[in-house]
């Protein structure tokens, strides 16, 4: 294989990692992604979309509504395996392919998710991800490496996983195999996690700081997410959370980029289910009412003193003088088949109906 070839593919997978590294690790939404899958759930987000037993295959399509005409574009195809397991998924954008994922399963605690990419008419490559996880599902080794059609394996990106003898995680490494890799070491008290430092480049000079407060029953008050270089500390995000019986009602949320304090608010109805929420910005607020049929969501009502732009709501005193000021509303509706597997959803803007995902099982 030419060997310009194998250090441009190389090259385009490291650039790759650092950017998501970048933009992922360290800055999402002001907070470690790492730590999202620890902070308290929002209680609004919808469930990821259940795949019905037996089915082979799932389509979504989107449809969009302009002045009564209808452009309807393909968004993923998802196929499964006779166990129920992804085993292909084709990302399209404007109707044009955009990515196409395999899957394969060596054994029953190994995935290995690939892609297949064309260099020429005579070479292909396969960027393999490949995940092993132990009986208690921790991961225990994961990597991500190429494979030419010409039988040359190239390392991408290797991670290594550390367990003390609770088979508490106390350290990851990331990108190990390159030089800019990330760091990471995990403090306990019992079993909760109560800090996670964060480095990269093998530095002290410059690393993050996760620290997590929980009341007595084990539920998270406070998250803090701080920043430090050359002894300097910086607040990336504060947040302050408070729980009624048993539930999340408000969360206090501090951004470095906004420099106010962001409001959740969550209200409940006697089932325990979310009833209206408030996001809140000094004086601007974003409503959203909900709506339920026994335990299905069916619509949600959203009401915000901001324009839309394709769907997105702009937020924040910043934005006002931008827009009309006028009240907006969004309603979306969610439909379900005879088994409760949600089929479509349709987003109604101002009234006027402006989006609709479907979701076809075969």
């Amino acid at each position: 294989m030419n060997q310009n070839v194998i250090l441009n593919l190389r090259f385009v997978s490291i650039f790759f990692a650092i950017v998501l590294n970048g933009i992922l690790s360290k800055d999402a939404n002001a907070q470690s992604a790492f730590m999202m899958k620890y902070l308290p759930k929002d209680p609004t987000l919808l469930e990821k979309i259940e795949v019905p037993k037996g089915i082979s295959r799932c389509v979504m399509l989107e449809d969009k509504i302009w002045n009564d005409k209808i452009k309807t574009d393909t968004v993923s195809i998802n196929t499964y395996d006779s166990l129920g397991r992804d085993d292909e998924t084709v990302f399209f954008s404007e109707g044009k392919r955009e990515s196409h994922y395999f899957c394969e399963y060596p054994n029953a605690n190994t995935k290995k998710f690939y892609t297949i990419m064309k260099v020429d008419s005579k070479l292909s490559v396969r960027n393999y991800d490949e995940n092993v996880i132990d009986a208690a599902g921790n991961f225990i080794d994961a990597s991500s490496y190429q494979v030419t059609n010409a039988g040359d394996t190239i390392m991408v990106n290797d991670h290594d996983y550390v367990y003390d003898d609770s088979r508490r995680l106390i350290y990851q490494c990331d990108q190990c195999n390159l030089s800019m890799h990330i760091k990471r070491y995990f403090r306990y008290k019992g079993n909760t996690l109560i800090r996670l430092y964060e480095t990269s480049l093998d530095t002290l000079q410059t690393f993050y700081i996760s620290d997590m407060v929980y009341d007595q029953d084990g539920r998270m008050t406070r998250y803090t997410y701080r920043n430090i270089f050359k002894g300097d500390t910086n607040l990336n995000q504060d947040c302050l959370y408070t729980y009624e019986n048993g539930r999340l009602v408000r969360q206090l949320q501090f951004n470095y980029f906004e420099k106010v304090w962001r409001e959740y608010v969550y209200l409940y109805d006697s089932l325990g289910r979310v009833s209206q929420s408030y996001q809140i910005i000094e004086t601007d607020t974003i409503t959203i009412a909900y709506y339920f049929e026994g335990d299905r969501l069916m619509s949600s009502f959203l009401t915000t003193t901001f324009q839309y732009s394709e769907g997105y709501v702009f937020f924040g005193n910043k934005f006002r003088e931008s827009f009309d000021g006028k009240d907006h509303t969004t309603e979306t509706r969610y439909t379900y088949d005879k088994d409760g597997h949600r089929t479509a959803i349709e987003q109604y803007w101002d009234g006027v109906l402006r989006r609709r995902y479907r979701n076809l099982f075969e």
